[in-house]
């Protein structure tokens, strides 16, 4: 492996455009190709930069020199694809007066984000005023850490399967008496088909990189490979420059035929990443020789392990560790009082055959297999067979009716990924947990089941894992509270409560408590108690598994089923808090008045209250509460004993708050990524074809700007276009890039490329979801709205121009009525994009297409 360490210093003396301007050229020309493994370490001197969020920090619209300086530096690392690893460190210390100033000037850059492992900040060398910085490196890849084998399910197909099916009797024997003894037999049989799936071993060259089959290898680019090897075996037997000239001719050749198999196959990928992205991404990971694997770790007794077997086990026990073992005795009363009961008792399911084909059918076959080793591919193809069919759903029937599930189901392999920080360091580590595929079905039949019976007493207030909402309503009603207080000349105090661990602490016990007094039948709690009850995991590394040990508490990990009995177990927690509560699964946030400080603190007791009584804890130290409003008075706040930590932005899923509740920041690094993500895939994709081009950013860049838009997008509007003109430069940039475009106006690549403005696009999606609101698809916002009584058209309500229910409503006025009351979504989409294209080529104007016409003349 090539590897190359650049050392950067800007010196702070620096000012002048022309010195800046020098040294930037200079980084210009670092190669960034995947050939290359570049690692740039050094003082960069950019104070202002907020590396977190890839940022500049500073005033809005400012034009202060040094930081529009520091800005370029930023934008052109972006530009490079670099990707930086220091980003919350203190990398110079040094006393200023009586004051000790702290501040990041060090940073460590690199062309491969596998390459850097973790830095560390140590004491400074001598008499510097900068930590030294400590690099951990990634250069060879642990193959022992890996697996080295696995079945070559991708070549199989729909044929393959029936042809060894065809011969089966899916009928269980006379023994079956018993769910554990019915999945026996079926396992057996479905393994007989999985044992003639041609395996794939690892292959490693001298060097020790790994060889993989290149997707792109047709028969005609071998015959050039072995015709080129060949041309140079006879020039280093005959070293002349007639079999030199031969030589170099075959290799012209074959890399030239390597370049048009790999842009065919780069099209075939894009075509189908609507499908399966799996393919597009393995073969940009491709590009990258390293791998991120596991590697050796320190254990709790500060021994490092020594093979994969070993460090398996570490990963469990730290895994095990989060776990709350918890007896089944007697509880407080509170435990057994609910507000919400069902209002009729729940049946058991019933499950057909028609929905097991059906679920059967709907399975992704790119998904991982479980314990089991039955892949989705297999039991998909399966579908077809009715005997298959018929027995699978003889043995969940007998799941339901025995109020058990097979042992196997019960356990879970975990996977371990890599967070950031030391690769050493098990707690690093996040699990990701495979179940069974068959359990997983059986789950869906189930939530599906209990859904609707407590769909009705899931309260309002929780946004996570239901139909009709999402991250979007959870902010859109964030913004809407805190809105009413702002126009009301009042302040808000945010607060953000994060759970420590909280689906893997769930108590099992306290959980069927709580659905018992819910009004859950006997039966369906014996179900649900067994689902839970008797669970194992294991870690594999590589090809070596862990020991085995039982998961004592939580709703399991990479289940169907878990979210929502984690819905009903905190479903209860918004009982008699007075202030506004929103949550997101586990994400709960409370939008509160400041001068109503006592009714603010009560909240909290009772928020500590609810957390003692159903031992789920809270992470003091991640709980904050974000000041907004000019005049707050910047209330401290207790809670569960210490004085909650102020915050002056927060990430609240996924969008950067700030104590303005202006959106800048967020934009901004948004934009920085969506950058990221351009340089990254047009590095490494070869071809510049419109459609490859086009799917490849759709899919990796463009949704970087549109997250949750409808909460953060700022309106068309004096004061915002310099903001809207700079998310709309990603795209510009975008299409430069795609043969034949680069000398057309922007406004002729989108017309050629079938794409409107980004700005536009936002519209759109107002549009989409202000639909979806007033005609019931989405179950919130209504309140976002007033009506005229006389016309029926919105009107305002929001002193705020910038917010959802203002920036739309001029818009969704000038619909036409028979486009408004189109009865689903994808017919009022087809509606709306037939008015725009008629309108467009008629030249109507005051539409919301017009919104494009203002971008082509402000660029």
């Amino acid at each position: 492996m090539e590897l190359y360490v650049i050392c950067l210093y800007r010196s702070p003396s620096l000012k002048s455009v022309e010195e800046n301007e020098k040294l930037l050229s200079q980084i210009a020309q670092i190669p960034t190709d995947c050939e290359k493994n570049i690692v740039v370490v050094g003082d960069l001197n950019l104070p202002n930069v907020d590396w977190k969020q890839g940022i500049v920090s500073g005033p809005e619209n400012t034009k202060d020199k040094n930081l529009a300086l520091q800005r370029e530096y930023l934008d052109l690392f972006i530009a490079k694809g670099f990707s930086w690893f220091i980003e919350d460190k203190i990398t110079r210390i040094r006393k200023v007066g009586d004051n000790l100033q702290q501040s990041t000037l060090d940073q460590v850059l690199s062309n491969n984000e596998n390459l850097v492992c973790n830095v560390e900040t140590l004491a400074p060398l001598g008499k510097s005023d900068h930590l030294s910085l400590e690099v951990e490196l990634n250069i060879n890849v642990n193959h022992e850490f890996m697996s080295s084998k696995r079945k070559n399910w991708f070549k199989v197909d729909k044929d393959f399967v029936h042809s060894h099916a065809e011969n089966i009797d899916w009928s269980y024997s006379s023994n079956a008496n018993n769910v554990d003894s019915m999945w026996s037999e079926l396992h057996q049989k479905m393994l007989s088909i999985s044992e003639k799936v041609p395996e794939i071993k690892m292959k490693t060259n001298k060097r020790g990189d790994i060889l993989e089959k290149l997707p792109w290898d047709t028969s005609r680019l071998v015959r050039k490979r072995k015709e080129k090897d060949r041309a140079w075996k006879a020039f280093d037997d005959n070293p002349y420059m007639n079999t030199f000239q031969t030589a170099l001719y075959k290799q012209n050749e074959y890399a030239s035929t390597e370049l048009k198999e790999k842009l065919k196959y780069e099209k075939k990928i894009v075509g189908n990443l609507k499908t399966n992205t799996k393919p597009f991404f393995r073969y940009l990971k491709s590009k990258n020789k390293l791998r991120k694997t596991v590697k050796e770790l320190v254990g709790s007794d500060g021994v490092s392990s020594k093979t994969p077997q070993e460090t398996a086990d570490i990963l469990l026990d730290f895994f095990q560790s989060v776990f709350k073992a918890e007896s089944a005795g007697p509880l407080p009363q509170k435990c057994f009082e609910s507000a919400n009961i069902l209002n009729e008792p729940m049946a058991k399911p019933k499950i057909e055959s028609e929905t097991v084909k059906k679920l059967l059918t709907n399975l992704n076959p790119t998904k991982s297999m479980g314990p089991d080793n039955v892949h989705p591919k297999l039991l998909k193809f399966l579908a077809d067979d009715d005997n298959f069919v018929t027995s699978l759903s003889l043995l969940l029937r007998e799941c339901v009716e025995q109020e058990c599930i097979p042992k196997v189901w019960k356990s879970a392999v975990v996977v371990p990924i890599h967070k950031k920080g030391s690769v050493h360091n098990p707690e690093n580590y996040r699990p990701v947990s495979l179940t069974c595929i068959l359990c997983k079905l059986y789950e869906t039949i189930l939530r599906e089941h209990i859904l609707k019976y407590v769909i009705g007493i899931i309260t309002e207030k929780q946004h996570g894992f239901l139909p009709g909402k999402s991250c979007l309503s959870n902010l859109l009603e964030t913004l809407e509270s805190a809105n009413e207080y702002l126009s009301g000349g009042n302040c808000v105090d945010l607060f953000y409560f994060d759970f420590s661990k909280a689906f893997d602490t769930v108590s099992h016990h306290r959980l069927l408590v709580k659905l018992e007094s819910l009004g859950f039948s006997d039966n369906m709690l014996n179900i649900l108690g067994d689902f839970l009850s008797d669970r194992v995991m294991s870690v594999k590394v590589g090809d070596a598994m862990s020991n085995v040990k039982p998961v004592l508490s939580g709703v399991p990990q990479g289940s169907v089923l878990g979210p929502l009995l984690f819905l009903l177990f905190i479903n209860d927690l918004p009982e008699n808090i007075k202030n506004e509560i929103k949550i997101f699964a586990d994400d709960v946030k409370m939008i509160t008045d400041p001068e109503q400080s006592l009714s603010i603190q009560s909240d909290l007791n009772l928020l500590c209250q609810w957390e003692s009584l159903w031992m789920l804890c809270f992470n003091v130290e991640k709980c904050k509460v974000l000041h907004i409003g000019k005049s707050n008075p910047q209330n401290q706040y207790v809670f569960l004993d210490s004085v909650l930590k102020t915050c002056t932005e927060e990430k609240d899923l996924g969008v950067l708050f700030n104590e303005k509740l202006t959106f800048h920041d967020h934009i901004y690094a948004s934009i920085s990524k969506a950058k990221s993500s351009l340089a990254w895939f047009s590095r490494n994709i070869i071809s510049r074809d419109p459609y490859v081009m086009k799917t490849a950013y759709k899919t990796m860049v463009r949704h970087n700007l549109e997250y949750c838009c409808q909460a953060w997008a700022p309106r068309a509007r004096h004061g915002n276009w310099k903001t809207i003109l700079d998310i709309e430069a990603v795209q510009r940039t975008f299409t430069r890039l795609i043969d034949g475009m680069s000398d057309l106006s922007y406004k002729q690549r989108l017309q050629k490329l079938g794409m409107t403005t980004l700005l536009e696009r936002r519209m759109r999606g107002d549009l989409i979801e202000c639909f979806k609101i007033l005609n019931g698809f989405n179950n919130y916002g209504k309140q976002f709205f007033n009506f005229s009584s006389r016309t029926n058209n919105l009107v305002s309500r929001s002193k705020n121009l910038d917010f959802f229910g203002e920036r739309v409503r001029n818009y969704w006025n000038k619909l036409p009525e028979h486009i408004k009351s189109k009865n689903s979504v994808n017919s009022f989409k087809n509606a709306l994009d037939a008015f725009r294209a008629n309108g467009v080529k008629n030249e109507v104007k005051g539409q919301f297409w017009e919104l494009s016409n203002e971008i082509f003349l402000r660029i």
